[in-house]
């Protein structure tokens, strides 16, 4: 089951969909323009809008497909588009599965702690290839977090 799917909020599906229609009418009209224009300055200019505009669409592509969480060779490696990030697993010192907040908190040494948003179909699985990594790992099952209690 690895890798595991990053649980995106609806809001960023609707948010990447208006970038990916706005940047593809970007790139048209870039090229279109570039094609047919009479000035030097102008061509410039309407293909630096297209390499934009195509910069932008494999950004909002790349959040949506290639976001995840993968465990290998004793790493997370957490993928956000083409941003990558990883914690040793044998830092971990515990995993808490907050059914509120839909998130599982992956405590670490020092008191600090990462969120890992999760397809929650893929929580149980997440935390079975940590523990199988460092058997250590606390897991434990939380319903009710002190920061959904702070909204209250």
């Amino acid at each position: 089951m690895n890798p595991f799917k990053y649980r995106h909020a609806p809001v960023v599906y609707v948010l990447s969909a208006l970038i990916l229609l706005f940047t593809a009418v970007g790139c048209f009209f870039g090229v279109k323009s570039a094609i047919f224009a009479q000035l030097t300055f102008h061509r410039i200019s309407y293909i630096l809008l297209t390499a934009t505009s195509l910069f932008l669409f494999i950004i909002a592509l790349g959040i949506i497909l290639f976001s995840g969480y993968k465990i290998k060779k004793g790493k997370i490696i957490i993928r956000l588009g083409v941003l990558t990030n990883s914690i040793l697993v044998e830092d971990v010192t515990a995993l808490v599965h907050l059914i509120d907040l839909k998130k599982l908190a992956i405590f670490l040494p020092d008191d600090r702690y990462v969120f890992a948003v999760i397809k929650p179909e893929d929580i149980q699985a997440f935390v079975q290839a940590v523990k199988e990594e460092n058997p250590k790992v606390l897991y434990d099952v939380c319903y009710s977090s002190p920061e959904s209690n702070k909204k209250r």
